[in-house]
């Protein structure tokens, strides 16, 4: 078969999910890998019939009958968003989008208490805002390296009783960092509701048993699945954002917590011990 790998060779929004769902609508029944970013991700598709969707974690050939996506483990996995852009893809009539993904048991799941921080975090900031879009992606990044013990994992949301703990874990850490600040923030009248998140007792329980309902709807993974597929499937791997917002090649402080050149691509093919040539993409604006 065929593999093909899609980057951005700026600082993002240069066309990559176009060309995605281009090339998707040039193969038959391809695989779209997505191997960084998470659901912050914003790649716009209009159809030749107008039809027009926002892309975060479906692959950007969703639209195309057949295409299925595989969140790698190198993707940052969000229940939630997830399922709000399958009912997005539902009323552009595309049925059951949720039995397309495939989910890597080893990717990271952003939880809403990552998000409530992020939030939360963005606005202590004032005039010094870091412009994020509080997804809660650098957030979740920065606890799985202090905090390996409390990372949510895609495999872990078979268990409600996993994820609880953790979740509990997590909502008692932020609690601790913002406690004090609760009356600050209070005062601006702004995130109400990630407030209450981060002081609710019932709230690690409540999201563990809505992540654990969301991931019954789409199938857990491994990359023999992805070594399966790729006999008899193209791989389109889908990246996002640019190379020059790189966490390690970019322009800081203007990077991102994402690896986005091609080389989780790379790694990716190697580990299914991909036999054939590979073509890659680099997309710039006009």
């Amino acid at each position: 078969m065929q593999a093909t790998i899609v980057i951005d060779l700026g600082f993002g929004d240069a066309g990559k999910g176009t060309m995605v769902d281009y090339l998707s609508r040039k193969m038959v029944e391809p695989v779209i890998v997505r191997f960084n970013g998470g659901a912050q991700a914003a790649h716009n598709v209009v159809t030749p019939r107008g039809t027009h969707h926002t892309f975060s974690q479906f692959g950007s050939g969703t639209l195309v009958d057949g295409v299925r996506t595989f969140l790698s483990r190198y993707m940052l996995l969000d229940p939630y968003a997830l399922l709000a852009e399958s009912y997005g893809l539902e009323k552009l009539g595309i049925q059951n989008p949720m039995a397309r993904i495939m989910v890597d048991g080893e990717a990271l799941v952003v939880t809403p208490f990552h998000k409530a921080a992020n939030r939360l975090r963005e606005v202590l900031r004032g005039d010094g805002r870091h412009g994020s879009v509080g997804m809660g992606i650098g957030e979740t990044m920065a606890d799985m390296i202090a905090f390996p013990h409390l990372a949510v994992r895609a495999q872990d949301l078979r268990s409600i009783e996993t994820v609880e703990r953790k979740c509990r874990g997590l909502q008692e850490l932020k609690y601790a960092e913002f406690k004090e600040l609760f009356a600050v923030i209070s005062a601006t009248g702004l995130l109400p509701d990630e407030l209450r998140l981060l002081t609710d007792s019932h709230a690690p329980k409540m999201v563990a048993r809505e992540m654990v309902r969301i991931a019954r709807l789409f199938s857990l993974v491994s990359m023999k699945t992805l070594q399966r597929l790729s006999y008899t499937h193209p791989l389109i791997f889908e990246g996002a954002q640019g190379v020059l917002i790189d966490e390690w090649h970019g322009f800081h402080p203007f990077t991102t917590w994402s690896t986005t050149t091609n080389a989780n691509a790379n790694v990716l093919l190697s580990e299914i011990m991909y036999p054939d040539v590979v073509t890659r993409f680099g997309v710039v604006r006009a």
